[in-house]
């Protein structure tokens, strides 16, 4: 199993509560695999881009198109190397940061929450600014928050990290998390 690295300011026991779909407790994680950059529920339905792996496809979940994908559906299209990621290492997001309170959906332990989208924009909040009273709003929250003030960080492909901004435009964003799309991306 893989430790759980955990933020002091979301729970000190190292657990919470109602986040496991097996009936108890489980520790949580401040970090998911970036799932790529499609998506189609909640506020952002229809999201998808024209080239790449799963190209024109939104399923975020089961056909992402960056370098980790739920895959409940056990696709073999779903399974990458880094010989996949055709849009450089240096230039494709692989883990970013997430908030386990304000998400249901945070474990390492299964395939149901150790990955996230770059589909739903940074730090995305609706309705509430209290975003643990809509953490199990999946829909909404299946992507990248963090308590840092203006952005989070991302470990990309070739193992160095970046701070991203929120205020990074949403289709670059999108862009740098699909392995293959050949899109051109400047790093910020």
């Amino acid at each position: 199993m893989v430790a759980a690295l955990l933020c002091p300011s979301d729970n000190r026991r190292g657990t919470l509560p109602n986040r496991s779909d097996v009936g108890d407790e489980r520790a949580i994680s401040n970090y998911k695999g970036v799932a790529g950059g499609n998506w189609n529920w909640g506020d952002h339905t229809g999201v998808s881009q024209p080239t790449g792996r799963w190209a024109n496809d939104p399923d975020g979940l089961e056909h992402g198109n960056g370098l980790f994908c739920r895959n409940a559906d056990n696709n073999e299209g779903n399974y990458v190397g880094m010989m996949e990621i055709r849009d450089g290492t240096s230039n494709t997001l692989a883990i970013g940061e997430t908030v386990g309170a304000w998400c249901t959906h945070t474990w390492w332990w299964s395939f149901d929450a150790s990955t996230a989208t770059c589909g739903i924009p940074l730090n995305y909040r609706k309705g509430s600014a209290d975003l643990e009273t809509e953490a199990s709003d999946w829909t909404r929250n299946y992507s990248f928050f963090s308590h840092h003030p203006g952005g989070a960080h991302f470990a990309l492909g070739d193992g160095s990290v970046r701070f991203l901004n929120d205020s990074i435009d949403v289709t670059m964003y999108r862009y740098m998390a699909t392995i293959s799309g050949r899109e051109v991306v400047t790093m910020p």
